[in-house]
């Protein structure tokens, strides 16, 4: 006999005219789902109050029982509808005709009527310790130096000087970058000064009673500082921008030179499903807080020196793309378009004394260096290199929680905060001269098409719905805190259920729910390349045939940074003190102005200088200092010194 049994029956019939002569006139049959009595059966079938049945005298009253039928064939309106979110997937309403679903909170909470008084109805509570807490960190790191020196007569003294100026360069433009985050806004790397962070801000929020900060925005879709009114694809639907291809193959029949010193891509990708919150209905009898923030810098120099002695030479040196793509989503809750019931008669409360931590961080950084000095001189062959085409990617994704609760009571205040940093840095200064000493090659140079791309979805479920505490919540909320077991069923009418066990989360302190994500690419891609193409013999013309070709791909850098934060949160908040939210964003693109120049020398000036340069005459004897004397701007060509 399953528990209850008998307080069931008494529901049942509680409700319902019964006749009490052993034959009735009119036989008008109701469906009473798969327990109905059978149409001859012209005798009153009358409750016995006095006993406690069995099993087979509470068969015809059309009392389930598990494992005889469909939980569908007895889900009436008036009897206990049986339904409920486990596992997280939300089904469809119920549009069966036969059978419509229940009509919100209709269940009745006393046994009187049908010839005869009865026992009060209570729900039964439960109580246990519980509420699994999450503290999760993921750190990813790339690091990949692969800086190339090919030359007949390598100078340790360039080298060491083209990864100081570089160095130095980055160092400047990491420190900008960051000066472009406010101080408060500095927040440690780390899940445990996560919530202390939080408390502090949001014990700012309510000083400064809600008022919005330099930087609040109203929730939408921002690109490049700008509010979208036909917002484009969401970030967290857009189709990522695909590297181009590292090349590996010569990419010509003919005689000439190839140098491939660029295309180098870094990824970042992270989500986080968080649904740790995801009741019905949460109530708060201190303050809520809810705070969404992105930040988002692209910072680059690509300053090129090109010089060429071809009369129809093609330079590339940009344009350089910067894009910074924001998206705020609001939705209703989960619960918002299903149907609500009696609250259920068995409560099941897990308890966590204290505060309760849901902390998710993940930080991910990529730093390639990738400088160059590659010198090529032929005459008769396909000389190609490839310095460049690097590609370092980090993924990540967190899913946590599911629909565990109907209720969440929490004791103190709600701390709900979601933060995404994200930050590309490239320095691709470029030094290019080609020369055909003497032959006019087809010659290409390609130092800019760089993009630096970040994109950022905060996307909320619910949270922002929100009713008074009331004195009858009041009533349930110190109920639960004594540990009442068994509950007056008017409870079950405060609060929306589905019919199944109520579960129920107290959180006697605070509840921090934070999800953060930092996400950095560091590039440098400075080269040196010196091409010089001596006229080809007869014989090697004759076999390759066709015009020789110079060709040198300095640029092509792809850095891209793409987050997502997706949030489901109570449906219905009642609020017992103050709301307090706000949205945060920046977005800056801190680009020195290109300073390129490109230059149409005479092959018998450029000549001279590349063979120099080669090693064929004495190698230059300037050394890095230990450290530089003066500071020069970011918009100054670091590798200027390179030239002479």
């Amino acid at each position: 006999m399953m528990p209850g049994g008998i307080t069931e029956s008494i529901w049942h019939f509680a409700a319902y005219l019964h006749l009490f002569d052993d034959t009735a006139r009119d036989r008008t049959v109701l469906d009473e789902g798969a327990y109905r009595p059978s149409i001859d059966d012209y005798l009153a079938k009358l409750p016995n109050y006095t006993v406690s049945p069995d099993e087979d005298p509470l068969a015809p009253f059309g009392v389930f029982q598990p494992g005889e039928g469909d939980l569908e064939d007895v889900r009436l309106p008036r009897v206990l509808p049986i339904k409920h979110l486990h596992p997280p997937t939300v089904p469809a309403p119920d549009t069966d005709s036969a059978h419509p679903p229940p009509i919100a909170n209709t269940f009745p909470v006393s046994g009187a009527g049908g010839g005869g008084g009865g026992d009060s109805f209570v729900i039964q509570a439960s109580y246990q310790p519980g509420g699994e807490q999450s503290l999760i960190e993921v750190h990813q790191i790339n690091a990949l130096s692969n800086d190339g020196t090919l030359v007949v007569e390598a100078s340790p003294e360039l080298s060491a000087l083209l990864t100081w100026e570089t160095g130095s360069t980055l160092d400047r433009m990491a420190a900008e970058s960051d000066y472009a985050i406010p101080d408060q806004w500095k927040i440690p790397q780390d899940t445990a000064p996560l919530a202390s962070f939080v408390q502090l801000y949001d014990q700012h929020l309510a000083v400064e009673n809600g008022a919005p900060e330099l930087h609040s925005v109203a929730p939408g879709y921002y690109l490049n500082g700008t509010l979208q009114d036909q917002p484009l694809t969401p970030p967290d639907q857009a189709t990522l921008p695909q590297p181009e291809p590292a090349p590996n193959v010569v990419q010509s029949d003919g005689l000439g030179q190839w140098a491939y010193d660029g295309g180098n891509s870094t990824t970042n990708l992270a989500q986080i499903v968080d649904m740790t919150a995801s009741a019905r209905t949460m109530i708060v009898l201190g303050n809520y807080y809810s705070t969404d923030a992105i930040f988002q810098t692209n910072a680059y120099t690509n300053n090129d020196h090109v010089t060429v002695d071809g009369t129809g030479a093609i330079v590339n040196t940009g344009p350089d793309l910067a894009i910074n793509m924001a998206d705020f989503v609001q939705h209703p809750g989960v619960y918002a378009d299903l149907p609500t019931y009696f609250a259920g008669p068995q409560w099941s409360v897990e308890i966590v004394n204290g505060d309760y931590y849901n902390v998710h961080s993940v930080i991910q950084t990529n730093y390639l260096s990738n400088n160059n000095i590659t010198v090529q001189e032929s005459a008769d062959t396909q000389y190609v290199v490839q310095g460049g085409g690097n590609q370092l990617e980090n993924l990540a994704q967190i899913s946590d929680g599911a629909f565990d609760y109907d209720l969440i009571i929490v004791g103190g205040s709600f701390h709900n905060f979601n933060a995404v940093f994200q930050s590309n840095i490239l320095l691709n200064n470029d030094v290019v001269k080609v020369s055909g000493n003497g032959t006019d090659p087809s010659q290409t140079v390609t130092v800019g098409d760089n993009q630096l791309t970040n994109m950022a979805t905060i996307e909320n479920y619910g949270g922002n719905s929100f009713q008074p505490y009331g004195a009858d919540l009041a009533n349930l909320v110190n109920e639960i805190k004594a540990g009442v077991a068994e509950l007056d069923p008017s409870f079950g009418q405060l609060v929306a259920g589905d019919g199944g066990v109520f579960h129920v989360l107290y959180v006697t302190g605070n509840y921090y729910d934070i999800n953060a994500l930092w996400q950095t690419n560091i590039v440098a891609n400075s080269n040196v390349v010196m091409q010089m193409l001596n006229p080809a013999s007869a014989g090697a013309q004759s076999y390759y045939g066709g015009t020789e070709s110079q060709s040198v791909t300095a640029g092509n850098n792809l850095l891209i940074n793409d987050a997502a934060i997706i949030q489901a949160l109570p449906t219905t908040v009642n609020i017992n003190g103050q709301v307090y939210t706000d949205t945060i964003l920046i977005q800056a693109n801190l680009l020195t102005q290109q300073n390129d120049h490109v230059t149409q020398a005479n092959p018998q000036a450029l000549v001279p200088e590349i063979i120099a340069f080669i090693g064929t005459a004495e190698a230059p004897t300037t050394t890095a200092p230990a450290q530089p004397a003066t500071t020069s701007p970011v918009h100054e060509d670091p590798l200027a010194s390179l030239t002479h």
